[in-house]
Formats: C-alpha cells, sequence, structure tokens
C-alpha cells in the first residue's frame, strides 16, 4: 500500500445533471490537473461491479491544484481526492450506515 492522495472533500449534488455540471466546470478550470484515475473508482461504469462497494456509487476524481502559490509552496504536486455524490447516496452514506458497511467488506476483502 502507498498514499495515494492527503486531501479528500466530498460534495452532495440534488441531480445527477448536477453532477455532470459540476465534472465540466472542474475538466474545464485551468488551475486543476485532472488525473486518471483507477477502473476501480469508476462507479457509475456500466461495467462496474456495484457488489465491490456494496452497491455504492459516486464519482471520484483524482486532481493537482497548478497555481503560482501552489508551485512557490512545494503544494502543486499534492494529489486531491474529489467525491461527488448523489444527495440520496450520501444520505445513506453518512447516516444510513452505509460507509460502515463499505468500510468493513472492504477490509474483510484485504483491500
Amino acid at each position: 500500500r502507498r498514499l495515494t492522495d492527503l486531501n479528500r472533500c466530498a460534495l452532495a449534488f440534488g441531480s445527477f445533471g448536477q453532477i455532470a455540471a459540476c465534472l465540466r466546470v472542474i475538466g474545464a478550470h485551468p488551475e486543476i490537473m485532472l488525473l486518471k484515475t483507477s477502473q476501480g473508482k469508476m462507479r457509475f461504469d456500466d461495467e462496474y461491479d456495484a457488489s465491490e462497494s456494496g452497491g455504492y456509487r459516486d464519482v471520484q476524481i483524482s486532481v493537482r491544484i497548478d497555481t503560482a502559490w501552489t508551485r512557490e509552496h512545494g503544494l502543486d504536486k499534492v494529489l486531491c481526492e474529489v467525491q461527488l455524490h448523489h444527495a440520496e447516496f450520501y444520505e445513506r452514506k453518512t447516516k444510513g450506515g452505509g460507509h460502515t458497511a463499505y468500510v468493513t467488506q472492504r477490509n474483510m476483502r484485504g483491500r
């Protein structure tokens, strides 16, 4: 195992259209560098096996922020994970025990 992200944030949206709009804004921003994400993180892909995450789905992207300030402070290489959730999934994750179940299942698989 290795450290893959130092910062993680989660954003919840009321619709999939809002998630798509957010992705377009992030993708078009000149100071946000989108990084290739592993196939296992593509939880809305038709080929994703939802049993891997207990049925849970979200969008996970990894980014780096490349500005004069981040370069000056040596932070332009820091990986940040951004999770984009539909509000109903997020509610189940945070208040319905979904995340705890996912972590338990993941740990049982040794990941």
